[in-house]
């Protein structure tokens, strides 16, 4: 269990559920993470292409996770842009229960919501704190940061994370269960959880499993996923080969302004992705796409083509496939497919089928 949590987590900032009518900071936390689970699920789902009879059996799955581990309400009052970040993500998660295709004007609130949402996150980290428990004993309450953010001190810069994670494999597996804890409802809940995973695994086809073992979490659907033949095929998006491509045509001359500019720019999108990233990570993950956009620049035109696809990859911060034993691997199934919240998904694609008349 250990190795696969961080793929299945590194998306979300969960705690415990939270159904107090006025919210509380941990139960506000919860919220936004679970937000980005639920999404990323949705997307999974939709891109798998389930007959009527797998979409009921894993519906079926889900409401028995869902009697053990509820999803929060998604009620209550709200802190600062996390009422707008709610709005958004509301709105988005309509269209892609509907099987829409996102409008270009939704991305962009969407894009703007996560950033908004990821500079509160990254803003309340603080040092863990023993005497406390939830989102609390890792994150301080809108008071204690309200003052930094307001002079725009930790919203557009790197975390420089405190000492306890001067072990990074010790603070990443403590926040990792943390959050697993949070999102499932306690050890119960991964119990159950690992209970119905044998069922999942048996619901999929090969195929379907190969899609959610390389899948990550998502608000926008890749364009993989919306196209069977495609998924879990080529890793080289356009958005990535577009921009290895300029790099490989900036003059030399300019190049040292251009480097350092893409690099910040890409720092920021992954901050907003990852906002729990330590100094470290940060300086890691800077010294590897400058290093990638220079060897880019030293390949051949022949050299960059045949080797577009792992550039790409490394690019995006793609790890090798981790091979993961079969209970690991099954476990990612269904923290993924029967995340709670998900039998409405699974309901929106049986009424699709109905309209259609599958």
């Amino acid at each position: 269990m250990k190795r696969v949590l961080p793929a299945i987590l590194a998306c979300a900032i969960v705690a415990s559920p939270v159904l107090a009518a006025e919210l509380s900071w941990d139960g506000q936390l919860c919220e936004m993470g679970h937000w980005i689970l639920q999404i990323s699920a949705i997307n999974a789902i939709n891109g798998l292409n389930l007959s009527r009879e797998q979409a009921m059996a894993l519906r079926d799955l889900a409401r028995r996770m869902e009697a053990v581990s509820k999803p929060p309400e998604m009620k209550g009052e709200l802190y600062g842009d996390f009422a707008k970040v709610r709005e958004t993500y509301q709105e988005l998660r309509q269209v892609l229960l509907e099987g829409r295709e996102v409008p270009q004007e939704l991305q962009t609130k969407v894009a703007d919501a996560r950033r908004m949402e990821s500079a509160i996150i990254r803003a309340s980290l603080t040092a863990p704190s023993e005497a406390k428990t939830g989102c609390a004993r890792c994150h301080a309450p809108p008071e204690k940061f309200e003052p930094a953010m307001a002079r725009g001190d930790l919203v557009d810069i790197p975390l420089s994370r405190p000492d306890f994670f001067a072990s990074p494999t010790a603070g990443r597996k403590s926040t990792d269960w943390a959050h697993l804890n949070g999102e499932l409802g306690g050890l119960r809940g991964i119990w159950t959880l690992s209970r119905l995973a044998q069922d999942v695994d048996a619901t999929l086809t090969e195929s379907q499993k190969e899609i959610v073992d390389t899948f990550a979490c998502c608000l926008i659907p890749p364009q993989e996923l919306s196209d069977p033949v495609r998924a879990g095929q080529a890793d080289a998006s356009a958005k990535e080969l577009e921009l290895l491509r300029k790099v490989r045509k900036v003059p030399d001359p300019t190049w040292r302004r251009v480097k350092e500019t893409w690099v910040n720019y890409l720092n920021r999108l992954v901050d907003i992705k990852s906002p729990g990233r330590s100094q470290a990570q940060v300086q890691a993950d800077r010294r590897r796409v400058s290093d990638l956009f220079e060897k880019v620049r030293a390949a051949s035109d022949t050299e960059f083509e045949m080797s577009k696809e792992a550039f790409c990859k490394e690019l995006k911060g793609n790890r090798a496939q981790e091979d993961l034993p079969d209970r690991k691997r099954r476990f990612k199934f269904a923290y993924f497919l029967l995340n709670p919240g998900t039998s409405d998904v699974y309901d929106a694609i049986v009424k699709r089928m109905d309209a259609q008349g599958k």
